[in-house]
């Protein structure tokens, strides 16, 4: 397992860990921090479909497919907390970032396909 496995598991659980706070056990200071960490990443996604972000990670292997299926469920799961929870303009600013994570992937992909022999 490299150093990036690492650091995305860690995030990524912390992240679970962060819902389970906010969502099931009620902890209103773990929901400011989730509300604050969605608009973060909201407005950084952007950046994810810039040039050098797309050679940047074109560079690095490819996650293993459960870790992208363990990213892609947390995504999820994330939007549809934040629906059902009434975070409505949270969630479109959280849909929005999947968007372009996801437009971000799909160039990475054609990066990769380019580049490689």
């Amino acid at each position: 397992m490299s150093r990036d496995d690492l650091k995305a598991l860690a995030f990524y659980s912390a992240w679970l860990a962060l819902l389970w706070l906010t969502f099931g056990a009620g902890v209103q200071g773990a929901s400011h921090v989730l509300v604050f960490g969605v608009w973060c990443l909201a407005l950084l996604s952007p950046f994810a479909l810039t040039d050098k972000s797309i050679t940047e990670a074109a560079k690095r292997p490819r996650a293993p497919g459960i870790a992208r299926g363990a990213m892609q469920a947390t995504r999820w799961l994330t939007l549809a907390l934040l629906v059902w929870h009434g975070y409505t303009v949270t969630a479109v600013a959280w849909a929005v970032a999947m968007v372009l994570l996801a437009a971000g992937a799909g160039m990475v992909r054609d990066e990769r396909r380019r580049v490689a022999p």
